[in-house]
């Protein structure tokens, strides 16, 4: 049997088998354990038990020493293990380089220097789904400065299916090599001897589930000296500990960016492809999307059948054809991940439904009318999730997120009409307050709802609110006759007063149209409305109506400088 040899200081005349070893033994078995790394006097497995038994007889183990002990044994098999397993100077698998990480440039920089920083270095990457936070990981494990300090001792552990932090701890121990039966200690054994860096790649699923265990292990993992703990994590939360030294909130693409990832893949488009701006305005800057849909368009030299599939098919495109089931192949299955977190309240389902039919998103101002005394735990609720971001004090979804939301959760009946009706009070209210004292406050609050209002007044026939929406009418015609915006929810609500018989509703809105026009100066769109609104206004006998409209054209008249038609025009008036 192995037996330790007798070190310098020991108690003179001590027998192993008969009398517990000083400290100082202790000490010196430990240090001389080190050196089982490199298989020349790693003892068997029976050897081990036996050392044990004659160091700890009593099974006690006072200052940690017989954990320390164990460790360095199951490390050094670990490794032996391994070696076995691998072709000699064949170095341990490391982390898989993404083919791009474009417009990450000040990220990447910054992740890095905290993790090839002397001592323990712990970094989060935060942002909704397909924001590109595993990319940037696995880029910053990838950099030069990660290869120079962790060599080959850089390790990637993909916790999306674990569930519980016992689960996670075996996923670790796997991923390093250990035995998952050995536990922490192990674990630590194989992290401990060298700088080590390990990433753990969507935290998020088992935090949710077993948040004081995983927290417990995060911790314990970050005690271990020498070592870079990078994790992801779907969502704005982070894990209360450990003390994360540097936290990423991950940004969607600018246009820039996106440009150049979605060239790089669909490699045939040209860069100045008339259909290349709306389509990434569409996707939002989120890079899974661009990704995904680029990948679609890779096969063309134009983009006229990409843009045409979007716009009909949405994030439905933007599925991967291996397997569209996998978060980072759907876009579709991506969102449906966050909508399943546990940490989504029934109130952040709701506004996750409301915001799909806001093409504006919300206003703060907004929150409580609409949502109650739920208001403030839904947004918080969804933000935690990485759905839903805050944008110059609105919140809202990322486009391809909204469209998602609109097509495969759309608000129930009672929401639809809650927020339909919340919007048309709103542009009859202050829309009819533009042009009078206090007016410009009015136009101000208006004018960043516009999608919203248009929204409302393209759907208010479909909930029963016809009748308010034509009530709405003259004040949102006033701020988009005093500022030349809006239109489309007009043109939608005229053809549904048509469809309902409804001549005045109709003939409103055609003439608000008209005047929008007049606005802009498009005196062609004016004239064309303001001559199919007055005989409108004749057939149901509403005069001052009729004569609206020919006061407008005699306008268009004298700004033509067409001055004979303008005099008779208000003559007729």
């Amino acid at each position: 049997m192995w037996v330790p040899p007798s070190p310098q200081g020991a108690t003179a005349g001590a027998s192993p088998g008969t009398t517990c070893p000083s400290a100082m033994l202790w000490a010196f078995l430990i240090e001389q354990s080190g050196n089982w790394r490199n298989g020349s006097t790693l003892p068997s497995r029976s050897e081990h038990v036996g050392i044990e038994a004659l160091l700890f007889p009593d099974g006690a183990d006072p200052r940690g020493a017989k954990e320390k002990l164990n460790a360095a044994f199951e490390a050094a098999e670990a490794e032996k293990r391994g070696q076995g397993d691998r072709a000699p100077g064949t170095p341990e698998p490391a982390i898989p380089a993404p083919d791009r990480c474009l417009g990450r440039d000040a990220e990447l920089a910054r992740m890095v220097a905290v993790l090839v920083a002397t001592g323990t270095a712990t970094a989060l990457v935060l942002g909704e789904g397909g924001i590109g936070k595993t990319t940037l990981t696995r880029a910053a494990a990838n950099t030069p400065q990660a290869i120079a300090r962790f060599g080959a001792r850089r390790h990637e552990v993909e916790l999306v299916t674990a569930t519980t932090a016992t689960a996670m701890q075996d996923a670790i121990a796997t991923a390093l090599g250990a035995d998952p039966k050995q536990g922490l200690p192990a674990i630590r054994a194989r992290l401990a001897p060298g700088p080590s860096l390990l990433v753990l790649d969507n935290l998020e699923t088992l935090w949710e589930a077993d948040a004081q265990k995983v927290e417990a292990l995060l911790r314990a993992l970050a005690e271990v000296p020498g070592l870079a703990l990078m994790a992801s994590i779907r969502g704005a939360e982070s894990p209360r500990s450990p003390r994360w030294a540097h936290r990423c909130d991950l940004s969607p693409l600018g246009e820039a960016e996106a440009r150049a990832l979605f060239l790089d893949i669909a490699h045939r488009i040209r860069g100045d492809d008339p259909l290349l701006g709306p389509l990434l305005a569409e996707l939002g800057g989120l890079p899974l999307a661009i990704e995904l849909v680029a990948r679609q368009a890779e096969p063309d030299d134009s983009l006229r059948r990409v843009l045409a599939a979007w716009r009909k098919r949405g994030p439905s495109l933007a599925d991967g054809r291996a397997d569209p089931k996998h978060r980072h192949a759907s876009l579709a299955r991506s969102i449906e991940v966050s909508l399943a977190s546990p940490r989504l309240t029934e109130a952040g389902k709701r506004l996750f439904r409301l915001l799909g039919a806001l093409p504006a998103g919300l206003a703060a101002e907004d929150e409580a009318p609409l949502l109650g005394d739920d208001a403030a735990p839904a947004v918080r609720a969804l933000r935690a999730v990485g759905l839903a971001r805050e944008r110059e004090g609105r919140l809202d979804l990322l486009p391809p997120v909204r469209r998602h939301a609109a097509e495969k959760h759309p608000p129930t009946a009672e929401e639809q009409r809650g927020w339909v009706a919340h919007y048309l009070a709103l542009a009859r209210k202050q829309g009819e307050r533009v042009g009078w004292p206090g007016g410009a406050a009015a136009a101000a609050r208006l004018r960043p709802e516009l999608g919203n209002l248009d929204a409302a007044f393209a759907a208010a026939a479909g909930c029963g609110l016809l009748g308010e929406a034509v009530g709405a009418i003259h004040g949102y015609g006033r701020f988009g006759y005093f500022l030349g915006l809006g239109g489309a929810g007009l043109r939608a609500l005229a053809e549904a007063c048509r469809a309902a018989g409804d001549h005045i509703g109709e003939a409103r809105c055609v003439l608000s149209l008209a005047d929008i026009a007049l606005t802009r100066s498009d005196h062609p769109a004016a004239r064309v409305g303001y001559e199919t609104a007055q005989p409108i206004y004749r057939a149901i006998g509403d005069r001052l109506g009729e004569a609206n409209c020919i006061q407008r054209l005699a306008d268009i008249a004298l700004e033509r400088s067409d001055h004979a038609a303008a005099r008779a025009s208000y003559e007729a008036a």
